[in-house]
């Protein structure tokens, strides 16, 4: 690979490069700072605008990593967190998770690395509330869902929970 790794876009864009041509990828695991909603997207379903062709027709390209059952990041946020919860939302013309092989999806919360905080004024450390349910919804499904913030704290869970998950225990993120 090439590019000045200097530069977050660079080096992310990189990454997704690379990854691209690993589609037999079973687990991955990154410990990073570059992470943004770059990545999200790229591993969630194709949006409309992505995959519509010229003649309005679905664009058929391979899935993005379409095997793998396990993926733990450990970042900074630099992301939304809608990017996060839609990396497992319905595919366009499917009805299956974009992440359906998806058995494992870990988080580790370093802090804040956004150029804009949350709106509305709230906790940056907080996940929005449309994407907590959307994630606990996931978590329901199956998917071992577990996001730490950097005490370890499962920030999934009540808002006015400040110990550690017990969930998190054992848990290799």
């Amino acid at each position: 690979m090439h590019g000045d790794f200097d530069l977050p876009a660079n080096s992310e864009n990189e990454l997704i490069h690379l990854l691209e041509h690993t589609p037999s990828l079973l687990a991955l695991a990154l410990e990073t700072t570059l992470v943004t909603d770059l990545l999200f997207r790229r591993l969630g379903p194709p949006s409309l605008q992505d995959s519509a062709t010229f003649s309005g027709t679905i664009d058929q390209s391979p899935a993005f990593l379409p095997l793998l059952h396990t993926l733990a990041i450990h970042v900074f946020i630099n992301f939304q967190w809608h990017s996060v919860a839609n990396m497992f939302t319905t595919s366009v013309g499917s009805f299956d998770s974009a992440r359906r092989a998806l058995k494992n999806f870990g988080l580790k919360i370093y802090g804040d690395f956004r150029d804009s905080p949350p709106l509305h004024g709230s906790d940056p450390n907080e996940i929005e509330e449309d994407a907590a349910e959307r994630l606990l919804v996931v978590r329901k499904s199956g998917v071992n869902v577990t996001i730490l913030d950097e005490r370890d704290c499962d920030m999934l869970d009540a808002p006015d929970s400040t110990s550690p998950s017990s969930s998190a225990e054992g848990n290799d993120l």
